[in-house]
């Protein structure tokens, strides 16, 4: 995906990497094959089935969120609290404990092998991530201070107003999306393709006026921009002695670029920050979804930081500041936390992140004064793409902010008192017959499931209409309620009955509008297997969340 020079990052896989490795962890087995070839092989832990259920489950794939996150941009306490913030739906001290440990060592292991296999052991504890922001390291210019952080809210109004409308397009062009596989990867080609020549067409037409800028070489250039790229790239299309900005950007790497620009924003006029931001911003618009692994966290800070330099030269031709590169910097940084907040809406754990990379506690007020502004802004047009992504994915995900003024003074036994006769529930063994007759009169997802214990009929658990459906498709028929053959099933057999494939919200999988002959047809079950015995404890979750009866509602939705 970088390689081809999209506009994606390459921080965006490391994220589903780590929360898919903590997903896979609790199966305790798992058959990997490698691609395009007939490899295959497993990977085995006994000691890893204590963990096979969904509570640990789920803090697995929290965890493993929060250690992807912090491997990609070298920040171990934002990676806790962006799983905190965009993952995880319930906390404890515990979680947090386990999330610090291990984005911990995903921090320490990804800079040990960048560093250390270069011999670089200096900067092993020092440089973590893929992008490093760190800079403006002359004393702080404190002139104008009233005034530099009324210019930073504007600057997080403009990441609301432009983060708001990234999210609203992007709302509207995502289902456009082909959905077939042939498609989706004809429109990966038509997109290199297309931007390629996007950029390419906007090098070629570098001249003097934008694009080229002259250079100096040697020890006499004082503050001039200079010749010493190592990329003959940079030179794109321009005389000898002069510099393409615009090569730097498109050309070269995006880490580099943006802490060029960060740190000698000298080299870059208006005209090429204007190209750069508007084939960035655009380019990301298209491009973010199509079927490749990418992030937008870099892309947004090329905006961000592009647009930054550019209030930069505004406040500078205004005669406001000083115009050192201490104030570009500035303006650069707060750029890229303004679209970011624009267009994430992750305010904690990216003001965290941002102090992170910079290193430098003194950014912390106007880091903060800018997000919060740029999502304050944004959330006025629109939720978080991440949220967003989630609505157009069609993902069973309930909101913290549900709740209404209907639900003041309410508990949860005025939810379910007058259905307690009605509640569909399920025995830990039922026959076939009684099940498909039971799948036929209840359209819900997930239903409870009951016990006898010595004290009467119990609560046992919870099992997934996709499941129910699994074992009927697997044909877990037993004679007798007693068979032994509980638990005997193999490890393949449990994951694809505990995560079925096939199965999913959809109505077409889940047979939610079929009667009891079609139903009996679609799972080939036959008359004479009507009377023998499902055993529900194979696939249920044996620990749901459960609340008492005088549970405030606002509680129980969040």
């Amino acid at each position: 995906s970088v390689a081809s020079r999209l506009v994606v990052g390459p921080e965006g896989p490391r994220v589903p990497m780590g929360a898919r490795v903590g997903g896979i962890l609790p199966y305790a087995r798992k058959t990997i094959q490698t691609p395009f070839t007939n490899i295959s092989f497993d990977i085995s832990a006994s000691w890893l089935r204590r963990f096979r259920n969904d509570l640990d489950r789920r803090e697995f794939v929290t965890i493993g969120t929060a250690a992807g996150f912090a491997a990609a941009f070298g920040a171990p306490i934002g990676g806790v609290l962006f799983a905190l913030e965009e993952t995880s739906s319930f906390w404890s001290p515990k979680l947090m404990w386990r999330a610090m440990s291990a984005t911990m060592l995903s921090s320490f292991t990804l800079s040990l092998m960048r560093h250390g296999s270069e011999g670089d052991w200096g900067n092993v504890l020092s440089s973590y991530g893929l992008i490093d922001l760190s800079g403006g390291n002359e004393p702080y210019d404190g002139s104008n201070l009233p005034l530099r952080l009324l210019c930073f809210m504007l600057i997080g109004v403009w990441g609301g107003l432009f983060g708001g409308a990234f999210t609203r397009m992007w709302q509207y062009i995502s289902p456009m999306r082909p959905t077939l596989r042939p498609l989706r990867v004809c429109e990966v080609v038509v997109l290199s393709v297309l931007t390629s020549v996007i950029m390419f067409s906007c090098l070629l037409g570098s001249d003097d006026s934008w694009g080229c800028i002259p250079c100096c070489s040697g020890d006499g250039c004082d503050d001039r921009v200079t010749c010493d790229f190592d990329h003959v790239s940079y030179q794109f299309g321009c005389k000898p002695g002069q510099i393409n900005e615009l090569a730097l950007v498109f050309l070269g790497s995006r880490e580099k670029a943006i802490d060029t620009m960060l740190n000698n924003s000298a080299m870059f006029t208006t005209n090429g920050l204007v190209v750069m931001s508007l084939v960035f911003y655009f380019g990301m618009l298209v491009t973010f979804g199509i079927g490749l692994p990418q992030g937008i966290f870099m892309p947004s800070i090329m905006i961000g930081v592009s647009w930054g330099l550019l209030f930069s030269k505004a406040w500078d031709s205004l005669h406001l500041g000083s115009g050192t590169e201490v104030s570009k910097y500035d303006f650069g940084l707060m750029g890229a936390c303004a679209i970011l907040g624009g267009i994430q809406h992750s305010s904690i754990s990216l003001v965290v992140i941002l102090l992170e990379g910079t290193g430098q506690a003194r950014y912390l007020l106007a880091i903060m004064l800018t997000t919060i502004t740029a999502k304050s802004v944004s959330a006025l047009f629109s939720e978080g793409v991440y949220e967003v992504a989630m609505e157009l994915k069609h993902m069973p995900y309930l909101e913290g902010n549900q709740g209404g003024r209907w639900m003041e003074g309410l508990d949860a036994s005025d939810l379910c008192g007058h259905q307690a006769g009605n509640l569909a529930m399920l025995y830990e063994a039922v026959k076939v017959e009684e099940l498909l007759g039971f799948l036929e009169g209840n359209s819900h997802n997930g239903f409870p499931v009951l016990g006898k214990t010595k004290d009467g009929m119990k609560l046992k658990g919870i099992v997934l209409r996709s499941q129910l459906c699994s074992l009927l498709e697997h044909k877990r028929f037993k004679t007798s309620i007693d068979s032994p053959a509980r638990h005997s099933f193999s490890e393949t057999e449990f994951e694809s009955l505990q995560v079925p494939s096939k199965y999913t919200a959809d109505a077409t999988f889940t047979h939610i509008d079929l009667n009891f002959s079609e139903l009996q047809g679609a799972f080939d079950v036959a008359d004479d297997e009507m009377k023998l015995w499902i055993d529900v404890a194979e696939v249920m979750n044996f620990s749901p969340y459960t609340v008492m009866l005088d549970c405030p509602v606002k509680r129980v939705v969040t």
